[in-house]
This record gives structure tokens, sequence and C-alpha cells, in this order.
């Protein structure tokens, strides 16, 4: 089961329902490894917050305000799984609560593509399906960390501009399209409209 996050408000509401309350932590399993901790209610007989299923986190300044943040945190962990040359890849599993579908296995495309997703989305589970269509103000940022300016250093005026990964791809596109290897590149520098950048 997914754990739960909550907002300052749910949470607000979640703890002032038992304000006067007998309140214990418990913990299970291992005393000093255990499975899970809880808070639980005595007066009320019922689990307020369990460590399995619910997730609390400090308000950061520099987290996103958008977004499921600990869903991309889960998702970049299984990635890295994913990824790494020293373990075997195995995939993640999804699966629906219906029960009338078979799991399938996501590979490292998949979660990058669910991470991209939920660092702009929130969990909304009554939400209607959107297209995925990117902004043309993030597409435009996008295409310009791949734009590079290239002149020869020395002589004449002409200049290109290269889409590249890196300045090391852009020089070697640079060198091959001047035919000499006197070139200067740089990145072209973005300002505050997406679609003005210094060169």
């Amino acid at each position: 089961m997914e754990n739960q996050k909550y907002s300052g408000l749910d949470l607000w509401d979640l703890l002032l329902a038992h304000r006067g309350h007998e309140l214990v932590v418990a913990s299970y399993g291992d005393p000093d490894n255990p499975q899970n901790v809880s808070l639980e209610c005595e007066t009320c007989g019922t689990v307020v917050l369990d460590a399995e299923l619910y997730t609390l986190c400090v308000r950061s300044e520099d987290e996103p305000t958008t977004g499921d943040n600990y869903k991309v945190k889960q998702l970049q962990k299984m990635l890295a799984h994913e990824t790494s040359e020293s373990e075997a890849h195995y995939g993640a599993n999804l699966s629906h609560w219906y029960g009338d579908t078979n799991a399938l296995t996501i590979d490292a495309g998949g979660l990058n593509a669910l991470i991209q997703y939920y660092q702009e989305h929130d969990t909304d589970l009554d939400a209607p399906v959107q297209p995925l269509l990117m902004s043309k103000e993030k597409a435009y940022r996008t295409i310009a960390k791949h734009l590079f300016r290239a002149h020869l250093k020395y002589e004449g005026s002409r200049a290109l501009i290269i889409l590249a990964d890196s300045i090391e791809e852009a020089t070697e596109k640079a060198v091959a399209a001047f035919g000499l290897n006197s070139v200067s590149v740089k990145r072209i520098d973005p300002t505050d409209d997406p679609q003005v950048y210094e060169v």
C-alpha cells in the first residue's frame, strides 16, 4: 500500500481530533529493529499515524510546491536500481486494485516518464485525464539547454548555432562545420523571457 501524504491542514485536523486523548507510540516486531511504529489513540482504540502507511515531511523553502515529492523520491530510488550496472534489472511492478488486469513491468524509461510527470503533477485520483503536453515555455527552455553559439576565434564574423547535448559535442560539430580547430563555443545565455536568449 502506498504511503499517504498529509498536507499541513490534514495533519492539523487529524491531530486536533485526538486532543485530550490518551496517545501512545507503539512499535511492532523486533524491539531493536521494529517493522513498524505507530501513534495510537487508546481513548478511541484507533491508529492515528502509522509509519508504514503515512509519510510526514518537514516542508522546505527549496522544496517544489507542485508535484508529488514523495512519489518522485520513491520513483528515483527505483530508477537508480534499474540503471545500476552492479544490479540485475527486473523493473517495477504496476498493478491495479480492481484485480481484472495483470501486473505490468515498468522499465527504466517508464520510471523516468513517471518521475517527469509527478515532478509537475500532484496525485489527484478524481482529476480528469489531461493530455501530456509540455508547455511552450518548458519546451523553449528544454531546447535552449541544447543550443550553443560557435564562431572562429581569429577570423570572420560567421557564427553558427549548434544543437548538442554538451559543450564537447558542440565543439566537435563546430570544428567539423568550420573545417578548422580554432573555434570558440559557448552555451547561449537565457533571459527572463523563455523565447529570448543572449548569444
